[in-house]
Formats: structure tokens, C-alpha cells, sequence
């Protein structure tokens, strides 16, 4: 029991951190784990290592939509989230965007038991046979997003952003000068840029209340079923992640409010981690960085993975708690802080972050991939076309 619960106690501290912080992300300290590994085994067992990382990326997924909402601060799977959270931030409804968050992660673990034990004797299957058809299927998703831009300047626009981001993605990810591009360019496109444009932005955020306006209701079943659905189409392609799942699900579900919108986009973050463990066991692929980690550490038993999928779901029970609690805290933070400021503190941060890790060739390719973030912030389009940085490499790897 101690050799379960002690690596339990620790990746649910850690997830915590990665989940508040931006810029220490789960794959920053995965990586990290991996190339210490030598040493850490020395402490403890492959196992609690294991473990820790599966804690640690669980109770991440619930806690990264506090920043996400409160400072406008999104990784890659919470960009979407932005925008409705934010409407509800300043319609003095925060403490509501972060309970729906954590409902929504919660209830997408639920159904991610659900998944697991209904494709896990079909998923090599299904995979085999689609293999061949995933490039065409990335590209088709890439275009469907351009093609949903309201005006016909905004696609050539959207195009454009597709374009630069995808080249930079090819350039920094094939670069053997530059270590934890993925960090590097998310830090840049999602990260900087988001707390720079926000900087411009004046106008004072009004103070927050904790009423729990929604309630959980049946209206969330064909939401949730969706979603599932698209994430689990986008756990097997290469590419795709909760974004694009996200806006996938959307289009099946027109008329989808804000409140609704994140509890979806939740969900899916969480859906799409928990299957990943499914996708390493079954086809020996890895769809994150943490998974990563965990396939160059040991091949995972079917008794494993029935512990480590256990494990996540009673995980989540206490994720979806802590960030009740803690987007509470910091909401009282949040009421009585200058955000400016804190927004500045994050980019000194992630810049000195960044050149700790990857030194000034990082920081070169962190001023491009902010550039190219800002850009598609002044130009209105969708953020979903940054993904292009790792949508047209996989592409180009898969033809």
C-alpha cells in the first residue's frame, strides 16, 4: 500500500504545480524524469515512477484550466477554453468557469472507463485499418478549421497562420540545437503571447463571486457521448488533440453555451490522457510526453494498465476537490491582485525558464513562436490554427 501511495501523494503535488505554473509543464518534468532515471531507480521502484507520472498528468488535466480561465494563460489542449472562460470571468463568474471545468474533467474520466473497457479488444483493429488514411485525415482537419473562419479574409488569413506555424514546427522540431521544442513553442504560441495581448487590454476585471450558478443536468449526456467519440478518433491519430477534438464536437452541437462549451473541452483533456495509456498498451504508441516517458521506461501488462486506468479514476475524484478548492484560493487571490503585474512576472518567468533549458537558441525560437502567436491574436482568427506546428510535420512524416 505505502509503495502505491506515497508516489499517489507526490504526483498529485506535482500535478499541481505544472497545473498553475506556466511554462512547468507534465512533459518538462516527465523528461526530466526520464534522463535522471538512473538515479531515481535507486529510490524507488519502476512501478511508483510509473505511477507518479500517470498522478501527476491526471491532477494536471483538472487544475491547468485555473490559470487558463483566471490569467488567460492556455496551454496547447486548454486554448479553447480562453475565450468562454474569460466571458465568464468577466461577467464576475470565474469561481462557475472552474467548478464546470473540474466537473467536466471528472465526468470525462468517468467515461473514459467506459472507452477503455469497450475498444480494448478493438482498437488494434480499427487502428490497422486507418493507418493508412491518418495523413489524409490531419490534412482534412486542418483544412475543415480554416474553412470554419466566418469571412473569406479571415481563411486567407488562417491559411497564413497555418503556414508559419507549420513551418516553424518543422524547422524547431528537426533542429538538433534545440532541446524541449515542444515546450520552447507552446510557451511562445499560447503562453507569451496570450499575457501579451492581454496586457494591452486596459479595461479592469470585475470582482468575482462564488455562487455555483449550474448544476449538473441530463443535458450534459449528448455533449459527453460526442466528445468521447471525437476523442477517441483523435487518440489514435498522431496530430490530434483536444483542441481539434473540441472543435470537432462542436460542429455536431450547434447551439453549445459557454457553460456547456468548457465542461466539453474539460472532458476531453481529460479523455484524451486517459486513453493514452489504453493507445500505449494496445498499439505501443505514445500520444503525449508523459506517455512518452513512460514507454522508454517499461512495457505496461494488462494487469498494470487495469492498476494505473484504477488508479487515474480514483485520482480524478481528488483532482475534481483540489481545484474546487484551490479556485476558490485563488479567486481571493485573484480578487484583491493586480493581474498586470502577475501577467509580467509569468513572462520573466517562462523567459528565464526557457533559457535555463534550452539557452539562447531557445530564446530565438521562443521570440518566433510569439510572434506568430501575437499575430494570430491581432488578426482575429482562431487559435486552433497554431496547432498547425505539429499538425503538418506529422503529415509530412506520415506520407
Amino acid at each position: 500500500m505505502k509503495e502505491i501511495l506515497l508516489p499517489i501523494l507526490l504526483g498529485i503535488f506535482a500535478g499541481i504545480i505544472t497545473g498553475l505554473v506556466p511554462g512547468i509543464h507534465i512533459n518538462l518534468v516527465a523528461t526530466l524524469a526520464l534522463v535522471h532515471s538512473f538515479f531515481v531507480l535507486e529510490y524507488v521502484s519502476l512501478q511508483e515512477l510509473i505511477i507518479f507520472l500517470l498522478v501527476m498528468g491526471i491532477i494536471h488535466s483538472f487544475i491547468d484550466f485555473i490559470p487558463s480561465i483566471l490569467f488567460g494563460v492556455p496551454s496547447s489542449d486548454t486554448a479553447l477554453s480562453v475565450l468562454p472562460g474569460h466571458r465568464l470571468v468577466l461577467e464576475g463568474r470565474g469561481y462557475e468557469a472552474i467548478f464546470l471545468s473540474s466537473l467536466g474533467s471528472l465526468l470525462g474520466m468517468l467515461f473514459s472507463v467506459v472507452i477503455i473497457i469497450t475498444l480494448f479488444s478493438y482498437l488494434k483493429s480499427i487502428y490497422s485499418m486507418s493507418f493508412a488514411y491518418i495523413p489524409y485525415v490531419l490534412f482534412f482537419v486542418m483544412v475543415l478549421m480554416i474553412s470554419l473562419e466566418p469571412t473569406s479574409t479571415k481563411k486567407f488569413w488562417a491559411l497564413i497562420i497555418v503556414l508559419f506555424s507549420g513551418s516553424l514546427g518543422m524547422i524547431a522540431l528537426n533542429s538538433y540545437h534545440l532541446q524541449e521544442s515542444l515546450l520552447v513553442l507552446f510557451s511562445g504560441l499560447f503562453g507569451i503571447s496570450s499575457l501579451l495581448f492581454s496586457l494591452k487590454d486596459s479595461s479592469s476585471i470585475p470582482k468575482q463571486h462564488f455562487k455555483k450558478e449550474t448544476t449538473c443536468s441530463w443535458n450534459l449526456i449528448k455533449p459527453l457521448f460526442t466528445a468521447g467519440v471525437c476523442s477517441s478518433i483523435c487518440s489514435i491519430a498522431p496530430g490530434l488533440g483536444s483542441a481539434q477534438a473540441a472543435t470537432i464536437a462542436s460542429l455536431f452541437m450547434r447551439t453549445l453555451s459557454a457553460e456547456i462549451f468548457i465542461v466539453i473541452l474539460s472532458s476531453i483533456n481529460t479523455i484524451n490522457f486517459a486513453l493514452s495509456i489504453l493507445s500505449l498498451y494496445v498499439l505501443e504508441k505514445a500520444r503525449n510526453g508523459v506517455v512518452v516517458v513512460i514507454s522508454q521506461l517499461h512495457s505496461i501488462t494488462v494487469a498494470e494498465l487495469i492498476l494505473y486506468v484504477i488508479i487515474m479514476l480514483l485520482c480524478s475524484i481528488i483532482g475534481f476537490f483540489i481545484t474546487i478548492l484551490l479556485g476558490k484560493q485563488c479567486i481571493y487571490f485573484f480578487n484583491y491582485c493586480n493581474v498586470k503585474k502577475i501577467s509580467i512576472g509569468i513572462i520573466i518567468f517562462i523567459i528565464g525558464l526557457v533559457f535555463f533549458m534550452t539557452s539562447w537558441i531557445g530564446l530565438l525560437y521562443l521570440l518566433l513562436s510569439t510572434s506568430i502567436g501575437l499575430l494570430a491574436l491581432e488578426l482575429e482568427v482562431k487559435r486552433i490554427h497554431l496547432m498547425s506546428v505539429l499538425l503538418i510535420p506529422v503529415i509530412l512524416v506520415l506520407l
